[in-house]
């Protein structure tokens, strides 16, 4: 029996939200049934985690967007060389160039990914980019449940939830080590945020909530991982409000289960988000989660049941939910037990490569 042909295009393989779910995907796509290849349009670590899986990458190399033909021209040969029966591409500008070949070349199914909330959060030309890829995809997958107001105008539009690999962040460890090891001792309080440093993740809020916490602990500390444009700008902001020696920034890590099981308590204070996949990660790590009410963070969240929701840009609701947290332990391990049965039964990576592939048998059966 031949097997189906993939290919998965995306944008680079930094590791982001995105990435990372094409490194899980990929890792649990049955290789017995289809034939998987991934193309990048520029490199970053976690190509070779898709490398160790068996599955080949390609990479166009160092392109700027100015440089948007010569990106178009180099896909177009490579997929015309590939010649997938399936073309799946996710991130914004990928999935226009993806569309646009695909259908061009008459590949039989064209799925598209969108992660985040196109309506809310793009220019008018690119707002009319992102209905062009819908318009040409046969599918447009959406990470979160909820139908984008945007998404509504066409037909085509499937809700597949992210997945994450669920027995890989929960470790059993003795904690206090932990923090040894880290630097930091049994009376500090530890926040943990995670997340590209930009407008969009919130993280003004978060520092600020930590100038209301330290008045009354001083032994507060919040460890932010990620990297980004605002990187500066935060640190300034944190240097203003005198918390140089309580928020640390860490940039981007490989170490994240670790850091989730070093945490007290993980804040996401995102302003809106797709999916929210460090929160999914956090409750897997059976760690107690504050996350702002952005979009589908509250399909993973039951507010004071499997987590904690705080509104939008309020960072003295971050403050007064830490409290609260802390001073309630045996309330918010019912909720972190709630949330990790959660996360494994309905968020896993194998669920969700299950999702697809059975998307693939439909798409594929109607072409046939």
């Amino acid at each position: 029996m031949n097997r189906v042909r993939i290919l998965y295009c995306i944008d680079n393989f930094e590791p982001d939200g995105a990435q990372r779910q094409l490194v899980d995907l990929v890792r649990n796509i049955d290789q017995a049934l289809y034939d998987i290849s991934v193309y990048g349009i520029r490199s970053g670590s976690l190509r070779k985690e898709i490398e160790a899986s068996g599955v080949p990458v390609d990479v166009i190399g160092k392109c700027g967007w100015w440089e948007f033909p010569l990106v178009v021209y180099k896909m177009l040969k490579y997929i015309r060389r590939k010649r997938p029966a399936i073309l799946q591409s996710s991130l914004f500008y990928t999935n226009f160039i993806s569309s646009l070949i695909g259908k061009l070349l008459r590949v039989p199914v064209v799925i598209s990914v969108q992660h985040i909330m196109y309506e809310d959060n793009l220019s008018c030309w690119m707002k009319s980019f992102a209905l062009v890829t819908t318009r040409l995809s046969d599918v447009t997958v959406t990470v979160f449940k909820k139908e984008s107001i945007f998404n509504r105008r066409v037909h085509g539009i499937v809700s597949i939830p992210n997945g994450i690999d669920v027995r890989g962040f929960y470790i059993e460890i003795d904690r206090d080590e932990l923090r040894k090891r880290y630097g930091f001792t049994h009376e500090d309080i530890i926040l943990f945020s995670a997340g590209r440093l930009s407008p969009q993740k919130g993280h003004k809020y978060l520092i600020e909530a930590i100038s209301i916490l330290k008045r009354s602990c001083s032994q507060i500390r919040l460890l932010i991982a990620g990297d980004g444009d605002l990187r500066i700008q935060l640190e300034e902001l944190v240097s203003h409000l005198g918390l140089s020696s309580n928020v640390i920034f860490l940039g981007r890590r490989q170490d994240m289960p670790l850091l989730y099981q070093l945490s007290d308590i993980f804040v996401l204070p995102s302003v809106y988000e797709g999916f929210g996949l460090v929160v999914a990660e956090a409750m897997a790590s059976r760690t107690p989660v504050i996350a702002t009410q952005a979009v589908s963070v509250t399909n993973l969240i039951e507010d004071n049941k499997t987590g904690f929701l705080v509104p939008v840009k309020d960072a003295v609701a971050i403050a007064e939910k830490v409290k609260w947290i802390l001073e309630h332990p045996t309330l918010t391990q019912d909720v972190v037990d709630a949330g990790y049965k959660r996360v494994e039964s309905s968020f896993s990576s194998e669920l969700m490569a299950k999702r697809y592939m059975e998307l693939y048998q439909e798409l594929l059966s109607r072409k046939t």
